[in-house]
């Protein structure tokens, strides 16, 4: 039987590297936020844009 609890609590999700590649599922998974968001690695105006 496959039982998928909701997530009661926000949450983010810490990366020392460039999440571009997920941030679609990230978001359809309800992510509260993502930290850091290093500039050298993604291109923060297009983060939060997506």
């Amino acid at each position: 039987m496959d039982h998928h609890p909701e997530l009661a609590l926000p949450w983010i999700i810490h990366s020392d590297g460039n999440l571009l590649l997920f941030v679609d599922d990230l978001i359809d998974l309800d992510i509260s936020g993502i930290h850091p968001c290093e500039r050298g690695a993604m291109d923060v105006q297009l983060v939060k844009r997506r």
